[in-house]
């Protein structure tokens, strides 16, 4: 009995352990990034994740820091971009009711082409619908959203078939926001 109180008292010292070299690393990386160094806050953020995989807090770094590098080589241009948007994609997955990785998404949206380079226009809209849900839920404006997807969709005219796919009746962007997108008649002819 004493061993198994032993070890579980070591299990808890190593966990806290843990957790407070996180919580210093953490601090670290939104130290870097508010000084700009970008690198650096991917390297510590990193450190992070490997001591706890879930952390949100180190994709939400990863993602503003990767988002803010220049673009990559020739061979592969869109890294940066690519590895952005899956790290705040991974946040918004951790705690979807946190708005933080949410907006980090969709201003990367809005500053990039992501969309359509790195994710898909159904991509894009499944993720319209989730955050416009969550903006909903939390009582916040949803202005924003629906201003740059309407702006995408006057810039991306591609984007017409997926669009209108996202917005027929039971599509959870349909229900949230497209009121103020298209008519019904509209997203059923379409």
């Amino acid at each position: 009995m004493r061993q198994l109180q032993t070890g579980r008292k070591k299990d808890r010292e190593r966990e806290y352990t843990v957790m407070s070299e996180v919580k210093q690393l953490l601090k670290e990386a939104k130290l870097e990034l508010t000084r700009r160094d970008y690198e650096e806050t991917i390297e510590i953020s990193k450190e992070v994740l490997k001591l706890d995989p879930d952390n949100y807090f180190a994709h939400i770094f990863l993602g503003k820091a990767f988002s803010s590098l220049p673009p990559g080589n020739e061979v592969s241009p869109n890294r940066h971009l690519e590895s952005a948007t899956a790290h705040y994609i991974s946040a918004t997955k951790l705690a979807p009711e946190n708005l933080l990785a949410w907006k980090g998404l969709f201003l990367l949206f809005k500053t990039t082409d992501a969309v359509p380079n790195i994710l898909s226009y159904d991509e894009y809209f499944d993720l319209c619908g989730q955050y416009a849900d969550i903006l909903l839920k939390q009582e916040q404006s949803q202005i924003d959203l629906i201003n740059d997807i309407k702006l995408l969709k006057k810039t991306h005219t591609d984007c017409r078939r997926a669009f209108y796919e996202h917005l027929k009746p039971g599509s959870l962007m349909a229900e949230t926001i497209g009121r103020h997108l298209a008519t019904p008649q509209d997203a059923l002819l379409n």
